[in-house]
C-alpha cells in the first residue's frame, strides 16, 4: 500500500526511520515501477508526489548505508539530512524547478542548514540531469514530440507552420516531350531561369535550368538536360525544416513534393522563406510586447 497514492504519510514514516533497509528497497523499486506504468498509460497520479517519495526513500537508503559504514554516530549526525536532500534533488529535477525545490525544503524543515544541503544536492542533480536527460520531465516529453523550447518561441512557431501553405503554384513547367528550343523560348518569355518537368498527372519528373538548356542541342527533349539530384522539400515539412534545407541551396526555387504520390504541389523561393521567417519573428516580438 505504501507505493499507492500520494505517499505523504509514508514520507513522514521514512523521515522517522520507520522502515528497514529491505523494505525501503522494495517500496523504492515498486514506486518506480507503478509510477512508470501510470505515466505510460496516462493514469492519474502526476509526477511531483512520486518524485518526493522516491527522493525520500533513496535518501533514507543512503542514510542507512552511511550508518552501516560509519556507525550509529554517523547516522545520528546525518539525521534526516540525506532524506531532505534526496527529496529536493529528485523533485526539483523532475519538475524543473531548482529554486522552488530548495524553498519548499526550507518551508518544510524551517532549517537553513538543511536548506543549504538541499541546495547543493539540487545543483548537482540538475547539472547531471540537464547533461544526460533534459531540463525536466516535461521538457523531455516535448523533445520526444520534436519541440525544443530551449530554442525559443520563434523556432517553435516555425516548427508549427506547414511549408506546403507557402508553396507557390505559379511556376513554369513542361511535359517530358517538350523540345529544348520550345522550353528556352517559354522560359525567356516568363523571365525565369528554372522550370519543372511534370507528367499529365502533375507528377514531378525533374527540374531544368536555362543555363543547362542553352548548353544542350535544341533538337533534343528537355528530359535530356535534367538537373542531377535537385533540392526538394517534402510536403509535410515545417517552415523551420524548409529554412534548414534552403540554407545550402543555390538557385531560383525549390519544389515542394508529396513523396507518397510524387506530385509537385508548388515551389518555394528563398524570398518566400525569408518573408515567412520575418513575419513569424515580428509576430513573436508583438506577442512579447503585450
Amino acid at each position: 500500500p505504501e507505493i499507492l497514492g500520494l505517499g505523504i504519510e509514508h514520507i513522514e514514516t521514512v523521515l522517522n526511520n520507520g522502515f528497514s533497509v529491505y523494505y525501503l528497497c522494495l517500496i523504492l523499486i515498486g514506486k518506480l515501477v507503478i509510477t512508470s506504468i501510470c505515466i505510460g498509460f496516462g493514469m492519474f497520479g502526476g509526477i511531483f508526489s512520486p518524485a518526493l517519495f522516491i527522493g525520500a526513500t533513496a535518501g533514507a537508503l543512503f542514510t542507512k548505508l552511511a550508518t552501516v559504514i560509519g556507525g550509529a554516530t554517523v547516522g545520528l549526525a546525518i539525521g534526516p539530512g540525506l532524506i531532505i536532500c534526496g527529496m529536493a534533488a529528485i523533485s526539483s529535477t523532475v519538475v524543473g524547478t531548482p529554486i522552488a525545490g530548495v524553498l519548499i525544503m526550507l518551508e518544510l524543515t524551517m532549517s537553513y542548514e538543511l536548506a543549504l544541503a538541499a541546495m547543493l544536492s539540487v545543483v548537482t542533480s540538475a547539472l547531471i540531469s540537464h547533461l544526460l536527460f533534459g531540463h525536466s520531465f516535461f521538457d523531455r516529453q516535448l523533445l520526444d514530440r520534436g519541440i525544443d523550447i530551449s530554442q525559443g518561441r520563434t523556432q517553435i512557431e516555425l516548427m508549427e507552420q506547414p511549408i506546403v501553405h507557402l508553396a507557390n503554384k505559379d511556376f513554369v513547367h513542361f511535359s517530358k516531350d517538350t523540345s529544348i528550343k520550345s522550353a528556352i523560348n517559354q522560359m525567356a518569355e516568363a523571365q525565369v531561369s528554372e522550370a519543372y518537368i511534370t507528367s499529365n498527372e502533375n507528377n514531378f519528373l525533374g527540374k531544368v535550368s536555362l543555363h543547362g538548356l542553352l548548353n544542350s542541342e535544341d533538337t533534343l527533349f528537355v528530359t535530356s538536360s535534367l538537373i542531377d539530384k535537385p533540392t526538394q522539400i517534402k510536403h509535410d515539412a515545417s517552415l523551420q525544416q524548409g529554412i534548414e534545407i534552403a540554407s545550402e541551396f543555390v538557385g531560383e526555387s525549390i519544389p515542394v513534393i508529396n513523396f507518397e504520390t510524387g506530385k509537385l504541389l508548388g515551389v518555394l523561393s528563398e524570398a518566400d522563406l525569408f518573408q515567412a521567417y520575418l513575419t513569424t519573428q515580428n509576430k513573436i516580438i508583438d506577442l512579447e510586447k503585450k
